[in-house]
């Protein structure tokens, strides 16, 4: 599971008072809630935790991902609920209502909330937000951008988006893959690779989309060779390492 301490986008945290789901008698019942932006462990995101502990284990009770939130809006709750209420219009026109204990605190939540339903963090095809692990050839590490295009692998700093930390040359890679088990991927440039040779593992709960990305891209520079590149091997379900471009 990603470990939330590796997620540097969340927005806010804080204490709020949700329904409970018992038909009868409904109570508010106190979580945690933490507002989350777009980085390699998804989109922009409202998540659920029963408590400090569940989110230092990253153990959710619920999320809410906001590209289905049409709308945000403080809202008068019943007699008795004491708290000042947000209601989060869906766009299945469900909604979703919390209360928090403050009418700062309720201004302090919406002000992100709708900043952040503004924000379009859309990326385009063939771009996916990673976590670079660190490693011994590169300096850098963090959130970053990772571009697959029609022959090359690129990584991009996340903040300064037009900085290239490396490149890997699809023809140059001696092994790619996807650990879904502990949503990473894995890339080894070999000695030929312009940038230089490297081992580069990033977290990201886009592993599997990238393996593909890339996948395909090697099928047809593979189709365009004149069959001098060998057919990519897989490797067998049991084995949850990474699959072999080369040997």
């Amino acid at each position: 599971m990603a470990d939330p301490q590796y997620d540097k986008t969340m927005i806010k945290k804080g204490y709020v008072r949700v329904k409970g789901r018992i038909p009868i008698g409904k109570s508010w019942k106190k979580k945690l809630l933490v507002l989350y932006g777009p980085s390699s462990n998804g989109a922009s995101r409202l998540v659920k935790y029963s408590g400090e502990q569940a989110f230092a284990e990253d153990e959710p009770s619920s999320q809410i991902p906001l590209k289905d939130v049409g709308s945000a809006l403080r809202c008068k709750m019943s007699e008795g609920s004491h708290g000042d209420g947000i209601t989060l219009h869906m766009s299945d026109r469900s909604i979703k209502q919390f209360l928090c204990d403050t009418e700062s605190e309720s201004t302090d939540w919406l002000s992100v909330i709708q900043t952040e339903l503004t924000r379009n963090d859309n990326l385009p095809s063939g771009m996916f937000r990673v976590f670079l692990l660190p490693c011994a050839t590169l300096n850098d590490s963090g959130e970053c951008i990772l571009y697959v295009t029609s022959d090359c692998v690129y990584i991009y700093d996340n903040e300064q988006k037009s900085r290239q930390i490396t490149a890997c040359d699809i023809t140059h890679i001696r092994r790619y893959g996807a650990d879904g088990k502990r949503k990473q991927f894995l890339i080894e440039a070999g000695s030929k690779n312009p940038t230089g040779e490297g081992i580069y593992l990033f977290r990201t709960v886009f592993h599997q989309e990238i393996h593909d990305q890339i996948e395909d891209a090697a099928e047809r520079i593979k189709k365009k060779s004149s069959g001098r590149q060998r057919t990519v091997p897989s490797i067998p379900a049991k084995q949850p390492i990474y699959v072999n471009q080369k040997p």
